[in-house]
């Protein structure tokens, strides 16, 4: 597929060198840890700290992943002690999820750490260039999942 302006190629090396520069930076916090948990893991525990309880039907959605991986690693991180599961009171046939008790505060690092990031790369952008890049990434995300 020929780019059909040709600034795309340029816009595109720079969209991919900063997402591999951020995943590369928060996949160091991660191996700092002495969680030794995978990425999605992490991926997973952010999302619960984030939503409280959610369904897991739910975070399959958020996560992006296929239902089955997702349940794998939902189970992995039960017998590890880093979530609860119950059964979803409204739909027997699926579980809500949520963090183990003190468990938020133990990750609560990976939300600093992710908010630093994020203020320095978005330092000596003015106000009204954040909330253009905020409707472009909205775009973004819409365009995707659609």
């Amino acid at each position: 597929m020929k780019p059909s302006n040709p600034i795309e190629p340029q816009i595109r090396k720079h969209f991919f060198d900063v997402v591999l520069l951020i995943r590369s930076r928060m996949m160091d916090v991660v191996q700092d840890t002495d969680a030794g948990l995978p990425s999605l893991q992490i991926v997973i525990l952010r999302i619960l700290a984030e939503c409280g309880e959610i369904s897991q039907s739910q975070l399959v959605e958020k996560v992006g992943r296929d239902k089955s991986q997702v349940t794998r690693l939902v189970n992995d991180l039960e017998k590890k002690s880093f979530l609860t599961k119950k059964r979803n009171e409204k739909d027997r046939r699926g579980f809500i999820l949520k963090l183990a008790e003190g468990i938020e505060e133990k990750f609560s690092f990976f939300h600093q750490y992710e908010e630093a990031l994020v203020t320095k790369m978005l330092t000596g952008i003015s106000k009204t260039d954040l909330k253009k890049l905020d409707e472009l990434l909205v775009q973004m995300q819409d365009n995707l999942n659609t």
